[in-house]
């Protein structure tokens, strides 16, 4: 039988405290538990051996959490969800829905950050439903630690010398949740500057959900007050689903709008997508260099093979013409980005060419698994070596005869 929640919830002016305690006592539960709003997941948390657990919710924040209990079994320790419960907060309203609060007079709206929360260190386990969905990931917890800007970082202690930070912003793709701390493509890059660069440090800003427009608000707002040498931008994979978008990137879709809570501004006339997209980029261009920031432009790579040489993509999209038109607007998107950076001599690592036969690296059609992070980094961080003539602690610059660009 499986068992379920006993909850209370205790109401604050301003907070929560939710009492979570599974009915069946036979043996401690690990607990994930995530907190949402607008279907976006907020906060996450991570409890060990737990009969109950305690947490306090910011009632302004959170409109839902979702606690799931895994059992350790005895021989292996492997971990299996054995309950769920999905509970909404009875004090917030509902905010997601397209009317929403656009139509309430004086409502307060916010511009979403996409990004960890600062100082987070947590272990998350893929879902059942996302193992089984996956090609070949491994079921085992992941850490997650992020610095006081909510950067995920390498897990390797910071050099009180340190160089500038390069900083990685992107979706799913760069963030590699599902990736050990050590074996994601930007700590292992990190790992490899640190023999050219020594002390500096690679802060990884993908963030899942993330378009080009989020990405802006982060680099504005969380990127330039850590005063980094390079900032590697990859366009997100959710780009295309703006192609055929109306609102394009000011949308009010509640995972991908660029305000919260969800709310749809009015448009004087239909912005085209590509337009949009590469109007964004300039701006990312020039507020690097305002900054003095190096910019380099990344492409992001997908599955992109006939379906019938890729059993896991005919499983993932059982409609041959559903495929062909996701691949297509990735596709365009990429040649958006080529396309910039032709126009503007914008420095671009084109990993959606380099990374074609994306198969055997990833564990989807979009995130890299370890070993294909460990085959991918020494490409990327030779590429960036090419693009790149930067300067490392004490002077020490990167040969210009390895074809390094100024």
């Amino acid at each position: 039988m499986i068992p379920a929640f006993s909850v209370r919830i205790l109401p604050a002016p301003q907070r929560l405290t939710v009492d979570i305690e599974p009915q069946s006592q036979d043996a401690p539960l690990d607990f994930a538990c995530y907190l949402m709003r607008d279907g976006e997941v907020v906060s996450r948390m991570h409890y060990q051996r737990r009969n109950r657990f305690t947490f306090e919710i910011d009632g302004g924040r959170v409109a839902e959490y979702r606690a799931i209990g895994y059992a350790r079994h005895r021989a292996t320790h492997e971990k299996k969800s054995v309950l769920s419960e999905t509970l909404v907060h009875p004090r917030v309203p509902d905010t997601a829905s397209r009317a929403g609060s656009a139509a309430q007079p004086g409502a307060r709206h916010g511009i979403r950050l996409k990004g960890w929360p600062p100082l987070t260190d947590r272990w998350i386990e893929p879902a059942p439903d996302y193992l089984e969905a996956s090609d070949n990931l491994e079921a085992k917890p992941y850490r997650v630690r992020t610095d006081g800007n909510g950067f995920i970082v390498s897990g390797r202690e910071p050099d009180p010398a340190q160089a500038r930070p390069w900083v990685f912003l992107g979706g799913s793709f760069v963030e590699s949740t599902f990736c050990s701390e050590s074996r994601r493509l930007v700590a292992q890059l990190e790992s490899r500057a640190q023999a050219d660069l020594p002390g500096v440090r690679m802060l990884n800003g993908g963030y899942s959900g993330a378009t080009t427009l989020h990405l802006v608000n982060v680099l504005v707002n969380r990127v330039i007050p850590v005063n980094p040498a390079v900032v590697c931008f990859a366009v997100p994979s959710n780009d295309s689903r703006f192609v055929v978008q109306r609102e394009g990137y000011w949308n009010d879709d509640r995972h991908l709008s660029p305000f919260s809570p969800v709310w749809q501004p009015r448009q004087a006339a239909r912005l085209d997508s590509q337009v949009q997209l590469a109007n964004l980029l300039r701006v990312a261009r020039a507020c690097c260099e305002a900054w003095q920031i190096k910019f380099v432009l990344m492409t992001t790579p997908h599955r992109s093979a006939d379906l019938a040489h890729d059993a896991w993509l005919r499983k993932r999209y059982p409609s041959a013409a559903t495929y062909e038109r996701t691949r297509q607007l990735r596709w365009d998107v990429a040649r958006t980005a080529r396309r910039f950076c032709q126009e503007t001599g914008t420095m671009l690592l084109d990993l959606e060419q380099l990374l074609r036969d994306f198969q055997p690296l990833s564990y989807d059609d979009l995130h890299l698994n370890e070993k294909g992070a460990d085959q991918v980094a020494p490409l990327v961080y030779l590429h960036l070596r090419q693009l790149l003539a930067v300067e490392g602690a004490g002077g020490v610059a990167w040969a210009a005869g390895e074809g390094v660009l100024a």
